[in-house]
């Protein structure tokens, strides 16, 4: 997990999109790398498929860049004074199984990978354009609530999202080794049958 700077000892965004970008740029790589078909096959334990788990990430951070479009816009956006925020709590919530997602953030049923990908960058680029046009001041100060840990600043929100996906990439890869093992272990048994100890 790459050490990422708390909202309150930062001095600009850039750092926490910066390690947000670079996760994106890993996820697509990833992405690249599977043929349309295994990017959509769920694992054995029937969880999210490469392309949906991508696909959620995509809708997480466009929802937020659409919020970050309707401050910059000024039709939405509360600003509040006072709010403490655990950190930690945060954090440690980001591990494999502790959070349900709301159902608004669930992948599409059917995902094509060529525009998912797109998508992903589209997001990416999205959510830049709009931080540029606010100040630190503004994302300090403007909150809005997080169906898990109530009122975030749109900068706690940046950190949050970026934890976020920094999660599902690490359990994505996990699970893409564990299931290349596996068909690494099923070409070996189907080029065994008859012919001992030779690959075809």
């Amino acid at each position: 997990m790459i050490s990422l700077l708390r909202p309150p000892e930062l001095v600009s965004w850039e750092p926490i999109y910066e390690t947000w970008n670079f996760h994106r740029i890993d996820l697509i790589h990833m992405l690249k790398k599977q043929s349309d078909e295994t990017c959509n096959q769920r694992p054995e334990d029937g969880s999210w498929s490469p392309c949906e788990v991508a696909d959620h990430l995509r809708v997480t951070q466009s929802l937020y860049a659409n919020l970050l479009a309707l401050v910059n816009a000024g039709k939405k956006g509360e600003r509040l004074d006072g709010i403490n925020i655990d950190y930690d709590s945060i954090e440690s919530s980001y591990s494999p199984g502790k959070l349900k997602n709301p159902e608004i953030v669930n992948p599409a049923e059917q995902i094509v990978k060529s525009e998912l990908i797109q998508s992903l960058n589209k997001a990416m680029d999205k959510t830049e354009k709009n931080l540029l046009k606010l100040s630190m001041d503004d994302l300090r100060a403007i909150y809005f609530e997080h169906p898990m840990f109530g009122n975030l600043s749109m900068l706690d929100w940046l950190w949050a999202l970026t934890l976020h996906e920094e999660m599902h990439i690490d359990v994505l890869k996990k699970k893409l080794i564990h299931q290349g093992a596996d068909l690494s272990k099923k070409l070996f048994v189907e080029s065994t049958d008859g012919n001992a100890g030779s690959f075809h």
